[in-house]
């Protein structure tokens, strides 16, 4: 298991991980990053099915639409300015508490070796949407810049379906809110759902994490001769 966008980061995915966390808020992103990976594996000798892409997912879930709404909001409001501001300059590399707090979220950038992904894609994100400084925060805190999913179990599984069938990804890190009501409100309401379309599973097929993943077990190039074995 690795988590890494950069250059050195998917062509090291590409020879050797089996499973690649990401970051991506949009599903154009996700492909992107999806496609570029599996296509790098062929010079490795690798199928493209044996590694997983599982990038990050906040999920909110609500009865109605509007109850979802109202929950993410409500979480969003309570993180304070003293919070806020030092988490997102950690993760973009840089102090924000220059700025002012509802003004425009900066575009200009230091270089860094960490984290660039990440922070990138935070700043594409405020780009975008003409995000504050505030609201950037608001936007990444509750999900830690992940892609939010938002709505009825019935709306979440649409995007989640979507996002697999269009091989954005093959399967999602949750980032529910530590809360148990949003965990077991997607434990009880999105997971059946995505089990009656057939896009997760209802018993664990296999006993290790290896096979329940569908991944092969790699072979060691330093044993498995029959030479060997008889001496």
């Amino acid at each position: 298991f690795m988590a890494g966008q950069s250059e050195p980061g998917r062509e090291f995915a590409a020879s050797t991980a089996d499973c690649v966390f990401c970051v991506n808020d949009t599903k154009e992103t996700a492909q992107e990053f999806y496609n570029d990976v599996k296509d790098r594996m062929h010079r490795y000798g690798r199928n493209p099915d044996d590694m997983r892409i599982v990038p990050g997912c906040g999920i909110y879930v609500g009865r109605t639409a509007a109850e979802a709404d109202e929950f993410y909001e409500e979480l969003q409001s309570l993180i304070a300015p003293a919070l806020g501001v030092p988490y997102l300059s950690k993760l973009c590399e840089m102090d924000l508490s220059r700025y002012p707090l509802d003004g425009p979220m900066p575009t200009e950038v230091e270089e860094t070796t960490a984290i660039v992904a990440f922070r990138d894609s935070i700043m594409e994100m405020a780009k975008r949407e003409n995000l504050t400084v505030r609201q950037t925060y608001q936007r990444v805190l509750p999900s830690m810049g992940h892609v939010v999913f938002k709505g009825t179990a019935s709306q979440i599984a649409d995007e989640m379906e979507d996002w697999y069938k269009s091989k954005a990804c093959d399967g999602f890190n949750i980032q529910t809110p530590v809360l148990p009501r949003s965990l077991n409100e997607f434990v009880d309401l999105v997971i059946p759902e995505l089990q009656r379309r057939g896009v997760f599973r209802k018993e664990y097929e296999g006993r290790t994490l290896r096979e329940v993943m569908g991944l092969p077990t790699p072979q060691n190039p330093f044993f498995g001769s029959s030479s060997v074995a008889a001496e």
